[in-house]
């Protein structure tokens, strides 16, 4: 009985560490996706490069941190503060692939993303506005509206929902902006 009840307090033991274990890593570690777009009635999607910035802000109107996009596919990357930008690797990355460069190993890389995702916690869940620049279009003090996402709870259990298998906790914004009102777009918009 005893030696029971000793194997029922470990397996419960070890399920908790397991879970706390995957509850720390998502509180301590985020990714950051932004996603802009841009159309008018001109234009109903706009191929070309945006060359968009959105600084996040606190409710003092502190800049907490600034991206902006590159390429022509408008991809978005933290460029501030530069201790935390991974976007010299990735723009090396980029054009790598597109046979602009030679091969870069991934080995800056990661830890660059380790760093970076480590800070993003930090100062995240603080973000309550944000500043907008699309083309010639410029909007301030926008209500940030953030998106959260962790699945701590099942990080141990064997499906392939993340390579790295880590439960970080996943963060986006999506702005639509119409560039002829200069304002963001809802989705009731039209």
């Amino acid at each position: 009985m005893i030696r029971k009840l000793l194997l029922v307090v470990v397996a419960l033991a070890g399920l908790g560490a397991v879970l706390g274990y995957g509850y720390w890593w998502s509180r301590t570690h985020a990714d950051l996706s932004i996603s802009v777009s841009a159309a008018s009635r001109s234009q109903p999607l706009t191929p070309d490069p945006l060359h968009i910035v959105v600084a996040l802000k606190d409710a003092s109107g502190h800049v907490l941190a600034r991206a902006r996009s590159y390429g022509q596919y408008n991809a978005m990357t933290l460029v501030e503060p530069v201790e935390y930008s991974c976007a010299d690797i990735e723009l090396a990355a980029a054009a790598t692939s597109r046979g602009l460069a030679a091969p870069t190993p991934r080995r800056p890389w990661l830890p660059c993303i380790a760093r970076q995702s480590e800070w993003i916690p930090t100062w995240i869940r603080r973000v309550t506005t944000l500043d907008l620049q699309v083309k010639d279009c410029v909007l301030r003090d926008v209500p940030a509206v953030l998106d959260f996402s962790s699945h701590w709870l099942m990080w141990w259990f064997p499906f392939q929902h993340d390579p790295g298998g880590k439960p970080s906790t996943y963060v986006s914004l999506s702005l639509h902006v119409d560039l002829e009102r200069c304002a963001l777009r809802t989705f009731d918009d039209g």
